[in-house]
């Protein structure tokens, strides 16, 4: 027997409610790009439901802070604040 769409993905409006505050912190990340580098320079940043919710000098302190903090991971953005970001090619 096939899933059935709800099963795979969710309710639909708790999934809206998702997209739109992922949207939003991505909105945040590109928008406030210079605020973010004056305020968190070299430091790793999660952003969620549009606010910088967590940030630490080390990738594993910002993920123990999201977790102390009981912030779902799987919802954040989580960046490396810097003025010069390295370009990679893959």
């Amino acid at each position: 027997m096939d899933p059935d769409v709800v099963d795979i993905i969710g309710d639909p409006g708790v999934l809206e409610k998702e997209l739109e505050a992922f949207r939003e912190s991505a909105r945040v990340l590109s928008s406030k790009q210079r605020h973010l580098i004056a305020r968190y320079p070299k430091r790793w940043v999660a952003i969620y439901e549009g606010d910088v919710a967590a940030d630490a000098a080390t990738l594993h302190e910002l993920m123990a802070e999201i977790e102390d903090r009981g912030l779902p991971r799987g919802h954040m953005i989580v960046r490396y604040i810097d003025k010069n970001p390295r370009k990679m090619i893959l």
